[in-house]
């Protein structure tokens, strides 16, 4: 029933729900129902999700972030993955925690793929 986020990641979807019942469909909650969806591995159910969010705050970098990340596990394009990559950087968001885990990671592979020749 549950995919990876477990019962938690499924209350937190029904909190989702509720809030925006009560409150209207703003970008933070869209964003936030987005990644308790994501958390459950339903990718394809947060992408809508995420680009309502961004069509109410189109220059908000969380959302931007977590759009590139469910575009990686639905494998989107790398064209369309480094779109939003190059919009996140456009607003600011090199300094971002993730970008900067990003690159790091990305660092560390060359480095490790480096070492292998073929």
């Amino acid at each position: 029933m549950f995919n990876k986020g477990g019962e938690k990641a499924c209350q937190a979807g029904y909190i989702f729900d509720e809030l925006i019942d009560k409150h209207g469909a703003t970008a933070i909650l869209l964003c936030g129902q987005a990644v308790s969806m994501m958390v459950q591995g339903q990718f394809a159910e947060a992408e809508p999700l995420l680009l309502m969010a961004l069509e109410k705050s189109p220059n908000d970098k969380n959302t931007l972030i977590d759009l590139t990340v469910c575009y990686r596990h639905l494998h989107k394009s790398s064209e369309a993955i480094g779109r939003k990559m190059k919009q996140i950087q456009s607003l600011g968001g090199a300094s971002h925690s993730w970008v900067t885990n990003l690159q790091l990671q990305e660092a560390a592979f060359d480095k490790a793929a480096a070492r292998f020749t073929f």
